[in-house]
């Protein structure tokens, strides 16, 4: 087996994927380069911030545009890796979906069981599912995309897989040697189902084009669900949010994808558009590389956490657009107690003998900063002095990966399912950049993922919470939210505790009636 901290991972955007088609089957123009699964993995459980200066941007003509079922999307924040999420979310699908309590939801697979002994899962895909391209989603196909990319998604846990198998066109089963309650969760981590020797997917729209950090989508007019109500939709890079906003307020974008923390003062509720704020699970956490010695002691990396007023955090730096966390689990996640052990704000003074303890931390996205120098502030005055140091995110993942930091703040995807964390929080886990080890932590996952019953699970939730509050990786934050920005040109669809763009396909045009829907 590979060792997990091969490689440098630095080199994000790069790679490509083989050629897909469009529906009808030609070619596409432009075929974007898209990630490898470890990329798109990546993407998914830190939010890649850099900021994108963009050329030239695309001049739609309004006219033609409130005639014909077109949505143009205004990118201003971190427009290249964004760009990649949103051409995921819209065109890709995966076999099941975790939703925002960390419960398991229907997607290709409309149903699924397990063995009283936990070592089989039998996944029913759903019929007359078609890939981009026109080619049927089957088991077989499914089967050989699993067994080519589950090793690199699960890591060390593929281990536990003994064998896949297609035992009909619409039945998957999973052999363990082990059970796993991890195997579905994981299913549901950025693991696309692709048709086989392309990366066609299966969404209700599909890249027609795309160039640099500007897209063209078309509607999947086969979509099992029904074909969307919009038919097109454009995706432009801004060089910044303010700008996407202004032309939102002209008239020339229907949508800003995106109002990071550091812009939504500017972009108040106006005449003409609607503002939408959804819950992400992404925490910003210091997270701390443990072979510094200075970071070593579990005590002091406690006072750490304590001399931080999470409260007064999101208040004065996220204005108020975020929760404080009150430890590592997703406070929606159905598992989650107010009984549960947290950190509470209680400062002590850690200098010993005038002696103060340095570290330096990294940043990689500029509105982050005002959040540093909060929590700079609040360690100061326990005699900690944290250095601030900015660096762009590519150089920030190759410091990260060789080692060659102390501590790093990032916003990373620890929700909604319990898989996520031990990706970041496992000794022998891909992204455990910190090299973060904990018995108790490990035990813990270990006692979820073989969870007889959601008591089982509950209790290994608790005890996981536990052992991080008392060894924590880092300093856990706040959960952040974002904002997104439509023009009242069109109807959204809203569902609760859903973000928007997963309901995208049954937005309404001006002067659209509802499609049918399966």
């Amino acid at each position: 087996m590979r060792n997990p901290r091969a490689g440098a991972r630095h080199s994000l955007m790069t790679e490509e994927l083989p050629t897909s088609s469009s529906p009808s089957g030609s070619p596409r123009k432009n075929e974007p380069s898209v990630f490898s699964l470890t990329q798109r993995i990546a993407i998914g459980l830190i939010a890649l911030t850099w900021m994108s200066v963009a050329g030239c941007r695309h001049q739609d003509d309004l006219a033609a545009r409130s005639r014909s079922p077109t949505l143009t999307i205004g990118q201003g924040l971190d427009a290249g890796a964004r760009l990649q999420q949103v051409l995921q979310i819209l065109t890709e699908e995966g076999l099941v979906s975790v939703n925002a309590h960390g419960r398991l939801t229907p997607w290709l697979a409309e149903s699924w069981t397990s063995s009283d002994d936990g070592l089989r899962w039998t996944f029913k895909l759903r019929s007359g599912v078609t890939f981009h391209d026109g080619s049927p989603v089957n088991a077989e196909g499914v089967r050989t995309l699993l067994l080519r990319e589950l090793p690199e998604a699960l890591g060390p846990a593929f281990q536990n897989i003994k064998s896949i198998d297609a035992p009909s066109p619409t039945e998957l089963t999973i052999e363990l040697k082990r059970r796993s309650m991890f195997l579905p969760e994981a299913l549901g981590l950025n693991l696309p189902i692709h048709a086989p020797g392309s990366n066609a997917g299966t969404g209700p729209f599909y890249v027609a084009q795309q160039e640099g950090n500007s897209a063209e989508l078309r509607s999947n007019e086969h979509y099992y669900q029904g074909r969307p109500s919009i038919d097109r939709i454009l995706i432009e890079p801004y060089t910044s949010v303010r700008s996407a906003w202004a032309d939102l307020l002209r008239g020339q974008l229907d949508m800003v994808y995106e109002v990071g923390i550091d812009a939504f003062d500017s972009v108040a509720p106006a005449t003409g558009t609607k503002l939408f704020t959804y819950r992400r699970p992404y925490a910003l956490v210091i997270v701390f590389n443990l072979r510094l010695p200075a970071l070593q002691n579990p005590e002091f990396r406690r006072a750490l956490n304590t001399a931080v007023n999470r409260d007064r955090l999101v208040s004065e730096a996220l204005g108020g657009h975020g929760r404080p966390t009150s430890g590592p689990v997703w406070p929606d996640h159905w598992t989650y107690d107010q009984n549960f052990p947290t950190f509470k704000y209680d400062p002590q003074n850690v200098a010993k003998n005038g002696h103060r303890i340095t570290f330096t931390c990294l940043y990689s996205e500029p509105s982050h900063e005002k959040l540093a120098l909060f929590v700079q502030r609040e360690l100061q005055a326990i005699g900690v002095d944290m250095r601030l140091e900015f660096t762009p995110v590519a150089e920030g993942f190759a410091r990260a990966n060789a080692g060659d930091f102390d501590a790093w703040l990032a916003d990373l995807n620890l929700a909604p399912s319990f898989f996520r964390q031990s990706l970041f929080w496992r000794s022998d886990s891909l992204y455990n950049w910190g090299h973060y080890e904990s018995a108790k932590v490990e035990a813990a996952l270990d006692a979820m993922d073989q969870a007889r019953s959601d008591a089982d699970y509950r209790d290994g939730a608790e005890a996981f919470q536990r052992a991080i509050i008392a060894d924590p990786p880092g300093i856990f934050l706040a959960w952040s939210d974002r904002l997104r920005a439509v023009s009242t040109r069109f109807e959204v669809h809203e569902e609760p505790e859903r973000d928007i763009l997963n309901t995208l396909r049954l937005w309404r045009p001006p002067g659209a009636t509802p499609r049918s829907t399966n």
